[in-house]
């Protein structure tokens, strides 16, 4: 059976990172009382107006949701257990190392959390100063250590490639070491400059400096080479999991699944119709004022064309390894991948990015390291 996804945003940081795009706030103390109040009144009115599948994954990103105290995650998920259909639901909390200890990850655990995102990025501190990241390489073995004792059996960790400073070898080191601890779950990105971050500022004046095009190809290659020897499945452009630990929230995303987005800043869809996107306020103190309110702090709302979900069922479909199912998508759509992209498809078939593999169309090698340029032929 098909179920949802719920996304809680937790907006609060120690620090903002400079790499990092995401809502975020580093205020001298967090209004947690004030900030989980709202979500849990979201939460009520979002059940009131949603018709939505049973709830299969809870997700708390950041931010830095390791901020909140136990019993504040704990709040939350009781009220979404008392207002949605709960079905044995995945409970994810992302987890920056230096934010917690034993106790605060057992209080996690004991309110209902059963995964962990570690945000690692390196276990170089020379590379962490240079990310901007407020912790250390003995801060992230200590809590992954503490993960364990404290009982959790699906942990995942973030890491990051292509810093500045960063050699070939660098990233080999971080993969190898990450491969030893044994996590269920390792999430490997290329690190992306985003307009309007402090990085974006000093790539544009010249003073960011990244490993060459052709090393952050080799970085990509050398992580599928050393994660899948080492029995991780590659399921997706950039993660990598155990048998039986990919991440089922995320899998909504790229299959095209409901899901809610609670918070300031929260994305919602609805896959009702071809598609309904709402986004919730990015400004703190109007997303609580809303909230207060009304309910609910929903600002735009995009009802999706059929060709622009059609263009977002292909880009996001082809970021899974395995590809589209060529007869799921015309049983959505009431039109082949073929027809409804005639010249894109076979354009990037002809020049090596895209495949057909039995009933799937999905990514050849090529394609996995020019993702992006595939993506924008759907767009």
């Amino acid at each position: 059976m098909e179920t949802a996804g719920i996304y809680i945003h937790i907006p609060f940081c120690i620090s903002k990172c400079p790499y990092c795009s995401f809502t975020s706030f580093t205020p001298e103390k967090i209004p947690e009382k004030e900030y989980i109040n709202a979500i849990l009144k979201e939460i009520e009115t979002r059940c009131r107006e949603t018709d939505i599948p049973d709830i299969g994954t809870v997700y708390f990103g950041g931010g830095t949701p390791s901020l909140i105290s136990p019993g504040g995650i704990s709040a939350i998920l009781s009220a979404i257990a008392e207002n949605f259909k709960l079905t044995n639901p995945e409970t994810t909390i992302e987890v920056n190392p230096g934010t917690v200890d034993l106790e605060k990850l057992k209080g996690y655990r004991n309110a209902g959390i059963t995964r962990l995102s570690i945000g690692v990025q390196s276990f170089n501190d020379r590379l962490l100063v240079n990310l901007g990241r407020s912790h250390s390489r003995k801060d992230a073995l200590n809590t992954l250590e503490s993960a364990g004792k404290a009982g959790f059996d699906n942990t995942g960790i973030d890491l990051i490639h292509s810093i500045e400073g960063e050699s070939l070898q660098d990233w080999e080191d971080d993969l190898k070491e990450a491969v030893s601890l044994h996590p269920e779950h390792i999430s490997a990105y290329n690190l992306t400059i985003e307009e309007g971050t402090p990085f974006h500022h000093s790539q544009e004046k010249g003073l960011l400096y990244l490993p060459q095009e052709e090393e952050q190809t080799e970085m990509l290659l050398t992580t599928i080479e050393i994660l899948c020897s080492a029995g991780y499945e590659h399921y997706e452009v950039s993660n990598y999991a155990m048998p039986g630990f990919r991440s089922q929230h995320n899998q909504i995303y790229w299959n095209g699944g409901d899901y809610l987005g609670i918070g300031v800043s929260a994305h919602s869809y609805i896959r009702k119709g071809w598609g309904i996107r709402r986004a919730n306020s990015s400004n703190l103190t109007e997303y609580l004022n809303l909230i207060n309110n009304k309910g609910t702090a929903v600002v735009d709302e995009e009802i999706l064309s059929k060709e622009k979900a059609m263009g977002e069922a292909v880009f996001l479909g082809l970021r899974m390894m395995e590809g589209i199912v060529l007869n799921d998508f015309e049983s959505r759509f009431g039109t082949g991948i073929e027809t409804a992209f005639t010249n894109a498809v076979e354009e990037l078939r002809t020049e090596g990015f895209l495949i057909y593999d039995k009933d799937n169309l999905k990514l050849t090698r090529k394609g996995l390291l020019f993702y992006n340029d595939v993506a924008i032929r759907f767009v």
